[in-house]
C-alpha cells in the first residue's frame, strides 16, 4: 500500500500528471503545469524552494521563478485576489509577494504573471525577464494542486510569511524590513 506522498494523481482533463516521488532525486515534488512547465518543490542551500520553471531538454531554463517559502505563503494568500482578477477582468492587480518579486494580472493579458521587479533610479518599478507568465490552464492546474504542493512542504504549519513575523507588528518593523520594503519607500 502506498502512502499519500508517494502516490500519482491525474488530471484527466489535461493529463496533467502530478508526481510526489519525482524523477529527479533532489525534488520533493513535481508537477507538471503544461507547456514544458513545472511547480518543484526543491531544497537549496539550508532551505527549500519552490520553482515555477520552464524545462527543455531535462534541463531548466531562465524562464521562471524560485520563491523562498515566506514568499509562496504570501503568494498562496494572494491566489484569492488573483483569481478574482482573472474573473472579472480587473486591470492592473499587483500583489507583493516579498524582495521586488510580484504576481500581477494586466488588462489585455489572459494569464498570471510571477516576475521580478526593478526600480531605476526616481523611476517605478519597472518589470523585468526575470519570472514566468502562466497561461490560464497553467494557473489552473497550479491552483487545483496547491494543497498537495503544500502538503509535500516538511512542517509548512509552522512557517510564517514575512509581514507576518512578529518584528513586524508596527510600522517602523515592517519598513526597515528588506523583504516587504525593498526599495526603501
Amino acid at each position: 500500500m502506498t502512502s499519500s506522498r508517494e502516490s500519482v494523481y491525474e488530471n484527466k482533463m489535461e493529463r496533467t500528471v502530478v508526481q510526489t516521488k519525482p524523477k529527479t532525486s533532489e525534488a520533493l515534488m513535481e508537477i507538471e503545469l503544461g507547456n514544458c512547465r513545472y511547480v518543484r518543490v526543491t531544497p537549496w542551500k539550508d532551505s527549500l524552494r519552490i520553482d515555477i520553471r520552464e524545462w527543455e531538454n531535462g534541463k531548466p531554463t531562465k524562464i521562471g521563478v524560485s520563491l523562498t517559502l515566506s514568499r509562496w505563503l504570501t503568494f498562496c494568500d494572494a491566489i484569492e485576489e488573483l483569481e478574482k482578477a482573472l474573473r472579472s477582468g480587473k486591470i492592473d492587480v499587483r500583489c507583493h509577494l516579498g524582495g521586488n518579486v510580484f504576481a500581477t494580472v494586466s488588462n489585455g493579458y489572459r494569464c498570471v504573471n510571477i516576475r521580478q521587479f526593478f526600480k531605476p533610479e526616481s523611476q517605478e518599478l519597472t518589470a523585468t525577464r526575470k519570472g514566468i507568465a502562466l497561461r490560464l490552464c497553467e494557473w489552473n492546474t497550479l491552483v487545483e494542486y496547491l494543497p498537495s504542493i503544500n502538503f509535500a512542504i516538511p512542517n509548512i504549519d509552522t512557517i510564517l510569511p514575512c509581514h507576518m513575523q512578529p518584528d513586524h507588528s508596527s510600522v517602523q518593523g515592517a519598513l526597515m524590513c528588506s523583504e516587504c520594503n525593498p526599495n526603501g519607500f
